[in-house]
């Protein structure tokens, strides 16, 4: 029985590997297939499977006109065009052409949107900045006495590409590069056995009329589709939509605004600073690279963590382990050295092989007469933002130089965080203010709570910081601040002129008790102040920050009587 299956089974390997394996050349791909069938049945308006005149002019209308010549020569139903003479069409078209009449809309937005003078061609200038190698060479070589390539040279390049490419990527060279040359392996490769799974799924849901799209997703679950061509992948590439959303003008590069536009974390790979140096240009190239880089520190990052939570789970189960096995020993319980030597152990393992990091927090305020051209974190981190040993050394000359004396220190932290536990530092007192003044020249005084409160905690995944800041300050009252503001020596009456004066205008008999020593506590009436206002301000949340880069926590402001204020929170972890 089996001798004579296997003349059946080798037919059926050589007929697969022939239609099927070799069909990534020159046919159509599943991806496409589906998208054909998807396209097809929301043109069948009707649902009779078949495409009339009015559904196949809508359907057609898209693809190039070469496909619906080849339809038309092809044979049709009695009463329409069905779904496999479409792909039997595109199947044809594509061996022509060389790549799918699906992609050609795609290749011709492609087409205009890199035509930066739309001329309606590309100059070799224009080819050089997007295309990949290959498609880039074969356009190149028809640069002869002409200076540009219209879009029907662009597409003969483009299919020729494709057809290349698919080569490449054949089942063969597939599996030479996968080391799988070898006789025993070359047999039945992994291609060529999921290859032979998807055709016998197709066969099976023939013979039992099964949906065709159910095929096909069920085939996709089986072969692994290899990319035969990265033309093809340039309208759906992983990060191609992310760069256009940035690149406004559409030239293919970013530059000035849309690189200043970029998210810190990746605008750090282009930019050395706060603004983009002019004329720099960041490439499709150089963007996916950046953004490949950030997935991969990302994973690291995780893989990491990952093996950190590993070691942890392995360590708490041996601890545990030699602390039972010390409990139940009881020759080990009554002697002295070994029990404190297991226990000194533990305390030495627990403790966490983790490197703390130093963060600087600044406070600043500036305070304007009208609102300012530009916001305050700008101006700061166009200092700030410059490469330098600490936040503080790049700041402070700023800060000494006389043209910036509207702007204040108000607060400094350095504060070294660990893994282990939050950070927390508080500095505070009591600040007295006037409570009120007699009529004599005394002076009652009233204190209030005040101080800066800063907590930090180091995040357990890449480099993240809990931080907690809270802030209050007294706002001096109204008759407080007008009795600081300075009075000529002419206007200033003597000191017992003012209390004398006073008192000889009391009635008789509360100006006999005042100078009596009878009454109120200095001989005069007593003068009531404004208590100042307590101003307090909290912020808190989470950042992701690179050690040498400054992060704005917090940016505020608001009118104080004339003056516009602004408050700004810069946090940066210590290179």
């Amino acid at each position: 029985m089996n001798a004579r299956l296997c003349p059946f089974i080798i037919t059926l390997c050589l007929f697969c590997y022939t239609n099927v394996c070799w069909a990534q050349v020159g046919e159509l791909t599943t991806t496409s297939i589906r998208g054909y069938l998807e396209d097809f049945q929301k043109a069948d308006t009707d649902g009779s499977g078949l495409l009339e005149q009015d559904e196949l002019t809508a359907y057609l209308a898209p693809f190039p006109e070469a496909m619906k010549q080849l339809l038309a020569n092809l044979a049709t139903d009695d009463q329409g065009v069905s779904s496999n003479r479409i792909m039997q069409a595109a199947t044809h078209f594509k061996r022509l052409k060389g790549y799918d009449p699906r992609s050609e809309p795609d290749q011709k937005s492609a087409f205009a949107r890199w035509d930066s003078n739309n001329d309606g061609k590309l100059s070799q200038d224009e080819l050089t900045i997007v295309l990949p190698a290959g498609l880039r060479d074969s356009l190149l070589k028809r640069f002869g006495d002409q200076d540009a390539v219209v879009f029907s040279e662009y597409l003969d390049a483009f299919g020729n590409y494709v057809r290349s490419s698919e080569v490449q990527q054949s089942p063969e060279s597939i599996a030479i590069e996968s080391g799988l040359s070898s006789a025993s392996s070359a047999a039945t490769p992994e291609p060529l056995r999921q290859k032979i799974a998807a055709f016998l799924a197709v066969t099976d849901a023939k013979e039992k009329s099964v949906a065709v799209t159910d095929v096909v997703e069920a085939a996709d679950d089986v072969t692994t589709e290899t990319p035969t061509s990265t033309a093809i992948a340039m309208s759906s590439d992983e990060h191609r939509d992310y760069f256009q959303h940035f690149d406004e003008d559409a030239n293919g590069v970013l530059e000035g605004d849309e690189i200043d536009s970029l998210p810190q974390m990746l605008r750090l790979r282009f930019v050395q600073g706060r603004q983009a140096e002019p004329g720099a240009q960041v490439t499709l190239k150089q963007f996916q690279d950046a953004m490949s880089w950030l997935q991969k520190t990302a994973i690291t990052a995780r893989q990491r963590q990952a093996e950190e939570d590993r070691f942890k789970d392995y360590r708490r189960k041996l601890v545990g382990m030699l602390n039972a096995e010390s409990s139940e020993d009881p020759a080990t319980a009554t002697t002295d050295g070994p029990v404190e030597e297991v226990r000194e152990m533990v305390a030495v393992e627990e403790a966490p092989e983790a490197t703390s990091v130093q963060v600087e927090f600044i406070l600043l305020s500036r305070k304007s007469a009208k609102l300012p051209t530009q916001p305050f974190s700008e101006e700061v981190l166009s200092v700030a933002g410059k490469a330098g040993p600490s936040l503080s050394a790049r700041l402070l000359p700023w800060l000494a130089d006389e043209k910036n004396q509207s702007v204040q220190l108000k607060d400094y932290f350095l504060v070294t965080v660990s893994p282990v536990a939050p950070a927390l530092v508080q500095r505070g007192g009591r600040e007295p203010f006037v409570q009120g003044s007699s009529s004599r020249g005394g002076v009652s005084y009233s204190t209030n709570d005040i101080g800066t409160m800063v907590q930090v905690a180091k995040a357990s995944v890449g480099d993240m910081l809990s931080i907690q800041f809270e802030k209050s300050f007294v706002e001096a009252s109204a008759t407080e601040a007008k009795s600081e503001e300075p009075e000529s020596d002419a206007e200033q009456p003597a000191p017992n002129s003012q209390a004398s004066s006073v008192r000889d205008r009391q009635p008789g008999p509360d100006a006999a008790r005042g100078r009596s020593g009878f009454g109120t506590p200095f001989g005069g009436t007593v003068e009531q102040v404004t208590p100042p206002s307590i101003i307090t301000m909290s912020v808190n949340g989470n950042l992701t920050m690179s050690p040498g880069t400054p992060v704005v926590f917090s940016e505020s402001g608001q009118y104080r009587g004339d003056l516009y204020e602004e408050t700004l929170i810069l946090v940066e972890i210590k290179p």
